[in-house]
């Protein structure tokens, strides 16, 4: 499995256009990678290209969850690269990621992947959220139990932790996408604990992690689409909640490709890339995202908006910018990792850190 991780699809990573370095005209604001995914009709050739596609799930109609994926492999071991140095880089990818479950027991110190005003404040008043999803208060409580945990209790956390994927499974289909969104990270949050438990004996969670998260991810692909991995900037952005929706999106799948990048992990489904690309576009800088009053994420989005700017990481570990010109057309151009990392928040380590990783494996095809 080479790095870019097959587990994206499960978050509803499913671009279907053509990249062309020509902006399409957007009925609101600018839509950064307009330019990259047109409609498929306006230029047959796709040029698309699989990371790899070995399986598709089958999330089916069934009223359970499958007990196994029935190809492939799900170990939740850590990968070992060759090199030394990719190893030490690789370990130091997993320490972040596995540290985000225990971020969540406090709305204080929350994963990156969650935004605080979702669970009070602004963002609440105007999706109409009477309370915060109660997939997200149970899985806080569950994480408590998880890390207070001792040989004797910690079978007793995942069959709680079973219980309320069976719950997902069964009442999805009539979730609003704000609670689809809230189970997306529930999920990832139960995926990440089980990747701090290594290998187990009593592995029988593993698939339903896996097969939960996808058919959660996919119910609200359908409702909705996938508007932010194919523009970028989703067109008619009219409120800090809509935005807050859209970029906690783009989080959940580099968060999946992030982990399949230190895990061996074979999940069987597809991730569709921009060519040239592994993580395009990269989640918000931290002054946006990190806005807690509708007010100054005004300030802060207009400010990217005029920037006419995106980036992303490419396949050979290079970051790089996508500039709107005037003209509509796109410039990429390398950037050094200093600057932009002066305004990220955890995602830009472990950006560079997933850059580190692709040039040492790019170097070893070179050198091989």
């Amino acid at each position: 499995m080479g790095f870019g991780g097959e587990i994206s699809k499960t978050v509803g990573f499913t671009p279907t256009g053509d990249p062309m370095l020509d902006f399409a005209a957007t009925s609101t604001i600018p839509s950064m990678l307009a330019a990259l995914f047109v409609n498929p009709e306006r230029n047959s050739g796709s040029t698309f290209i699989p990371l790899r596609q070995p399986h598709c799930l089958d999330y089916g109609r069934s009223a359970t969850i499958p007990q196994s994926l029935a190809v492939g492999n799900i170990t939740f071991i850590p990968r070992r690269p060759s090199k030394s140095q990719a190893q030490l880089t690789t370990t130091l990818l997993w320490r972040i990621l596995a540290s985000f479950p225990t971020m969540i027991e406090r709305k204080e110190t929350l994963p990156p992947f969650i935004h605080p005003m979702m669970l009070c404040g602004e963002v609440r008043e105007e999706t109409s959220m009477l309370d915060t999803p109660e997939t997200l208060v149970n899985c806080m409580s569950i994480v408590q139990m998880w890390k207070l945990r001792q040989s004797q209790t910690n079978g007793l956390v995942w069959r709680t932790i079973r219980m309320e994927l069976e719950k997902m499974w069964v009442e999805h289909g009539s979730y609003t996408d704000w609670q689809l969104l809230a189970c997306q990270q529930t999920v990832l949050t139960y995926l990440l604990m089980r990747m701090r438990e290594g290998a187990r004996v009593n592995d029988d969670i593993d698939a339903p992690l896996i097969f939960t998260l996808g058919r959660v991810s996919k119910t609200l692909v359908n409702r909705i689409g996938n508007a932010e991995f194919i523009t970028g900037v989703p067109n008619a952005i009219n409120s800090c909640s809509e935005w807050i929706f859209h970029e906690t999106r783009r989080r959940i799948a580099t968060i999946a490709r992030l982990i399949n990048m230190v895990l061996d992990i074979d999940s069987a489904v597809v991730c569709y890339l921009l060519r040239g690309f592994v993580f395009v576009p990269l989640p918000a800088q931290r002054t946006l995202w990190e806005t807690n009053t509708t007010a100054s994420w005004r300030k802060e989005f207009d400010l990217f908006l005029r920037d006419r700017r995106l980036y992303g990481l490419a396949a050979d570990g290079k970051l790089k910018s996508l500039v709107q010109q005037d003209d509509g057309q796109v410039v990429i151009s390398i950037v050094d990792w200093e600057s932009w990392l002066a305004e990220q928040d955890t995602f830009g380590t472990m950006v560079m850190l997933a850059g580190s990783l692709l040039e040492a494996n790019a170097s070893a095809d070179t050198s091989a």
